[in-house]
């Protein structure tokens, strides 16, 4: 993975997550389901991180050859989006978002399409060329 390159948050429903770094590293931030970080660090090639299933996990690559290996404790694993083009508002209509959040229409919109990719997010072009 491209450095700066990051993972859409997102939980596994229905399973634990084992994550094995197998290369370089990658700052990871765990919430559980109260919004409380309850992991907030640097996974490192050889490093295992356990995470528990409904807690959301994101992950920001900080060296362009991050690789990792997740391991689900389901053989059917049932993953929800919070961001991205899968996500979780983007399955809802702008209206329920506009009312569940108090927004107004052009805002429910944004948050609602913001974002095209559908699991992993590439560095911005300027973030690139600095680590180039």
């Amino acid at each position: 993975m491209v450095q700066n390159a990051m993972f859409v948050p997102h939980y596994t429903l229905n399973a634990n997550s084992i994550i094995y770094a197998l290369n370089g590293r990658a700052l990871v931030q765990v919430v559980n389901c109260n919004g409380e970080r309850v992991f907030d660090g640097e996974l490192q090639e050889g490093g295992v991180l356990i995470v528990p299933q409904n807690f959301a996990v994101a992950a920001k690559s900080q060296s362009d050859n991050f690789e990792y290996v997740s391991f689900k404790t389901n053989d059917r694993p049932s993953i929800g989006n919070l961001a991205g083009a899968n996500s979780l508002l983007n399955a809802l209509p702008e209206e329920v978002i506009q009312h569940t959040f108090n927004l107004k229409s052009q805002q429910a919109r944004q948050i609602k399409n913001n974002n095209p990719f559908k699991f992993l997010v590439p560095p911005q072009e300027s973030q690139k060329r600095a680590v180039a």
